[in-house]
């Protein structure tokens, strides 16, 4: 813009060349973003390499998720383990992001025998899935847990929707009667669903409607039609950055 002083500086110290990126940037997130300025380098990323390096493998796998076991670096670890599940919208390795900035990592030095789900992306294909779909994979997962360590139950750490899963599967072990798990952590997951929030302020039951025939039409919410409205919800810190800056 004109009007910013910073930027038409920045257009005569490099020749044009600021202006010329600007122009290209802005294509490819017309094309390839959504019209959304892009926050990181995608292709920067590869997992195993710069991505989710901690050592472990896959002990299990259904329809809906892997099931991730570490390899313990200390010579003796916990009798009861750690179950970590993410929300379904993100990835695992999103507590292995590198050996510095790792909860996995951190488990393991702290002698945990650490498990993490890795759920399936869905395709329009998996659109009758519901919360009873996760609620029986994790069951699963959790009995491959206690049988693989021989522990009678375990610790969950449940992340966002990751957590209400966890959350949901407990009151269903709950009504079975059955303790399988000892104790829960959640990281951010909204168990009260009083619509009393800014994000509220604009729903209705129209939306709520025309949101949901969307998705069954669609088949499955894209995780970059998610990220739009996360964006929106801090348009200072994740939209407007990347024009000004």
């Amino acid at each position: 813009s004109a009007a910013n002083p910073a930027a038409v500086k920045r257009f005569f110290e490099t020749g044009g060349k600021s202006l010329l990126d600007g122009l290209s940037h802005l294509a490819k997130d017309m094309v390839h973003n959504g019209g959304m300025p892009s926050q990181v380098n995608m292709g920067a990323f590869e997992v195993g390499k710069s991505l989710g390096t901690t050592e472990g493998a896959v002990v299990f796998r259904n329809d809906v998720l892997e099931l991730i076991q570490y390899k313990p670096i200390t010579e003796q670890v916990h009798e009861r383990p750690l179950l970590v599940v993410p929300p379904q919208i993100n990835k695992f390795y999103v507590f292995d992001l590198s050996p510095e900035k790792s909860l996995a990592r951190f488990c393991l030095r702290n002698g945990l025998q650490t498990f993490i789900v890795s759920w399936r992306n869905p395709t329009k294909a998996q659109r009758e899935w519901g919360l009873s779909t996760y609620i029986e994979a994790l069951k699963e997962a959790v009995d491959v847990v206690t049988a693989i360590t021989g522990s009678k139950d375990i610790n969950m750490l449940g992340a966002c929707s990751g957590g209400i899963t966890c959350t949901a599967l407990l009151g269903h072990y709950a009504a079975l009667g059955e303790k399988k798990v000892n104790a829960l952590t959640l990281l951010v997951s909204v168990l009260d669903t009083t619509l009393d929030t800014q994000v509220a302020l604009f729903v209705d039951e129209q939306t709520l409607e025309a949101a949901k025939r969307h998705s069954y039409q669609a088949g499955v919410l894209e995780g970059r039609d998610m990220a739009k409205v996360f964006a929106w919800m801090r348009p200072n810190d994740l939209i407007w950055n990347y024009w000004v800056n």
